[in-house]
């Protein structure tokens, strides 16, 4: 399967998530404002999709797996609340926000390939100024 630099791909089992994105070349989605939390909502297919990010509990802390700070959140209200151990993240539960849920929980989750969410933004942007002026 050949992907280029803007593929977003989507998975369906848990169990090999952080290794498929490596393997892609790429990490698991991290979000650092509310701009990039609401454009991946807006790739999933139903507002009831469950999808994974790349969020994850380390011994209380929030960290994204690709390393980037951990600068911004939408956690569900009363979340993350760590419930039978939830120590991921997953996006898009109620109401355009984040609910921690146990690691083991099969469902897609987001990879970006060597392209940062703010790039693809950007050249959204640079697009949408780019058409306004002719």
């Amino acid at each position: 399967m050949t992907k280029n630099v803007t593929d977003i791909l989507f998975y369906f089992f848990f169990k090999y998530i952080k290794r498929n994105c490596i393997e892609e070349h790429a990490n698991l989605a991290s979000v650092h404002n509310e701009l990039e939390n609401n454009f991946l909502i807006g790739l999933l297919p139903s507002t009831t999709t469950r999808c994974w990010l790349g969020v994850q509990d380390a011994e209380g802390q929030w960290l994204w797996s690709d390393g980037t700070p951990y600068d911004y959140s939408n956690w569900c209200s009363n979340e993350p609340n760590n419930l039978n151990v939830e120590n991921c993240g997953e996006i898009n539960w109620t109401d355009r926000c984040w609910n921690d849920a146990s690691c083991s929980t099969s469902m897609g989750y987001v990879c970006f390939l060597n392209f940062s969410l703010q790039n693809i933004l950007n050249l959204n942007l640079l697009i949408l100024r780019h058409s306004l002026n002719q």
